[in-house]
């Protein structure tokens, strides 16, 4: 089975909307496994959207801890490299076969 990793560790703005309409496809592919590891703050706005259960989805909470070593720079390289790092983790963990990024730039150079 595919294992696809949809990965976004900001959450505002658009975000929210552009996860829900992923989340609403991949409802439709029962014959992969998704796993959206997004912030931990996604819990206490995900309520203004239904998201229905599914066997085939799962959430992977980015802790505070991990967002704030992501963003604890303002230097964009150094910021890309906490980013990448933490994305090559949770790809590990969950032995994803795909990557699907909302925001690709946050993570250039170290893709």
């Amino acid at each position: 089975m595919n294992r696809v990793i949809i990965f976004d560790i900001d959450i505002n703005g658009h975000h929210l909307e552009y996860l829900h309409h992923i989340y609403s496809k991949a409802l439709n592919h029962e014959d992969r496994m998704f796993i959206f590891c997004v912030s931990h703050e996604f819990e206490n706005i995900s309520d203004k959207l239904k998201w229905p259960n599914s066997n085939n989805i799962k959430f992977d909470y980015l802790s505070k801890t991990e967002i704030e070593k992501c963003n604890r720079s303002n230097f964009a390289v150094v910021s890309s490299y906490y980013k990448t790092k933490l994305l090559n983790e949770k790809v590990k963990k969950h032995k994803a076969s795909k990557i699907f990024l909302i925001m690709l730039m946050q993570f250039l150079p170290f893709l």
